[in-house]
């Protein structure tokens, strides 16, 4: 834990109002194995007796002062007492989500922005075109921006304003582990630079394609300035 917690003031993330728990024998364990030939990856993962962070834990002051907020489905209660603190002060609060859980529609009570994977919005809508799952979800949950994931094919993007397809960007791949959270991460950058849809859309697919050139989840994250200059060379 030291050690990431190092890695992330390193990158200049404040990590002040993080709970260190000595119990090291709870800690989830992941062994992420990847496909030489292809880059994808896949992941083993055991809870075990993990710890978790309890809604009387949350510090309000962080969440209060917030501008977005970025969820999962996993400790729903946790998760829906953050994101009912955060908007309540004016946050905007966006959801990652991976597969469907039985807790789903609890959380998107408190989700403006959901960013989902195909996969979840074909569970969720039960359509299977990406435009269709994309629509659909909007309808559903008539939310300010959804926005479903698809990997190598890109993403769909619905608002207020229309929809549309977002194409990814062929790079070597060597290693997709962490993707889609630097995807989310990109998305929300977009978010508070107030970029419209379409760039925030272009800016984290391209951010996500050049996470895929080293192995792990963090070694390929690409600085803002080489995501500028690849966006640059798309367009020569």
């Amino acid at each position: 834990a030291r050690g990431i917690l190092e890695a992330l003031r390193r990158q200049g993330v404040d990590v002040g109002s993080v709970i260190p728990e000595s119990n090291a024998a709870g800690c989830e364990l992941a062994i992420v194995i990847v496909d030489r030939k292809t880059g994808e990856r896949t992941i083993l993962w055991s809870k075990r007796d993990a710890p978790f962070l309890a809604p009387e834990e949350l510090n309000r002051d962080v969440l209060s002062s917030s501008r977005f907020l970025l969820i999962d489905q996993y400790h729903p209660d946790t998760v829906v007492a953050a994101a009912t603190i955060a908007r309540k002060a004016g946050a905007t609060v966006v959801l990652d989500a991976e597969n469907l859980s039985p807790d789903i529609d609890e959380i998107m009570q408190v989700v403006d922005i959901p960013i989902v994977s195909q996969e979840f919005a074909r569970e969720y809508t039960g359509r299977s075109g990406l435009r269709e799952m994309a629509e659909d979800l909007y309808r559903k949950t008539t939310k300010q921006i959804v926005v479903v994931t698809a990997g190598e094919h890109g993403c769909f993007c619905v608002s207020r304003k229309g929809s549309f397809h977002q194409t990814a960007f062929e790079v070597p791949v060597v290693d997709t582990t962490g993707c889609g959270d630097v995807f989310h991460g990109a998305f929300i950058y977009g978010l508070l630079r107030n970029w419209d849809l379409k760039k925030i859309a272009e800016f984290s697919c391209a951010t996500a394609a050049l996470n895929c050139r080293a192995i792990g989840g963090q070694t390929g994250i690409p600085t803002l300035g080489e995501v500028e200059e690849f966006l640059r060379e798309q367009q020569r």
